[in-house]
């Protein structure tokens, strides 16, 4: 039984979740964990099989382990990424949790994933397809890229049919006000506008450290040009979902 107040923020992974979580870690009354809720086979399950038992186990146990670790803190905030499917499943084990979905543009995140090992013969997780008989063949037929935009369009598209209230990266990022109007204020966490700048511009220091040191040793380059015909699969495969979410 979760006795304390719980916040759970979940999304498309690539979308800024581990940034969310240190931020909220410098809140005087809150302590926030990273992914930590599930194994490797979490997301798949819960992908195809939501209402397994095995998924409501590892969501009690994990909420559990963050009000036990973290026994001083006023709020346990769970930034998760993996729960993205598991929404309803979320307020039955948890009623009181307030849920918020992170988004960030899905150029941005397509991007990332191109860049690593997801849906690659390296990637050791069990792909989520679609499920009906017509779209899985069109997704057979799609090349790494096209299965990519498909992957970020449907979770989000997912979530977004769950109704859970959505906060964008870039916002949070660039504008104080726009957070504590949507995330801080709603739960209840207390975290100042000079804490976020603090903790804001030592991810940008360290973004740009990173992207410095990837350019010397020529691995994982960061700006990726689509040709006109990428530019279209994503156009068609993530338009809308991208409208929705007021991304041009």
């Amino acid at each position: 039984m979760i006795t304390k107040e719980l916040v759970v923020v979940t999304g498309m992974g690539r979308s800024g979740s581990k940034f969310l979580s240190t931020l909220l870690n410098q809140a005087g009354n809150a302590v926030s964990r990273h992914e930590s809720i599930g194994d490797s086979a979490f997301v798949s399950i819960s992908y195809y099989r939501p209402q397994h038992p095995l998924v409501a186990a590892q969501l009690r146990e994990g909420f559990r382990r963050a009000e036990t670790d973290f026994s001083s803190a006023d709020r346990c905030v769970v930034v998760e990424p993996g729960l993205r499917y598991v929404i309803p499943v979320v307020q039955q084990v948890s009623p009181a949790a307030r849920c918020l979905h992170l988004v960030r543009n899905g150029r941005a995140v397509v991007q990332s994933m191109q860049r690593r090992k997801f849906l690659t013969k390296r990637d050791p997780h069990l792909p989520c397809t679609p499920c009906e008989p017509v779209a899985f063949v069109q997704w057979q037929k799609s090349d790494r890229f096209g299965r990519l935009c498909w992957y970020w369009a449907d979770s989000v598209r997912r979530l977004l049919g769950q109704g859970v209230k959505t906060i964008q990266l870039e916002r949070l990022v660039s504008d104080y006000e726009y957070l504590d109007a949507e995330l801080l204020q709603p739960t209840g966490i207390a975290l100042s506008k000079s804490e976020w700048t603090n903790q804001r511009d030592r991810r940008i220091n360290r973004s740009g450290m990173r992207l410095r040191l990837k350019s010397w040793i020529g691995r994982r380059p960061r700006n990726q040009t689509w040709s006109a015909d990428r530019e279209r699969q994503f156009r068609e495969v993530c338009g809308e979902v991208m409208e929705t979410l007021d991304y041009s």
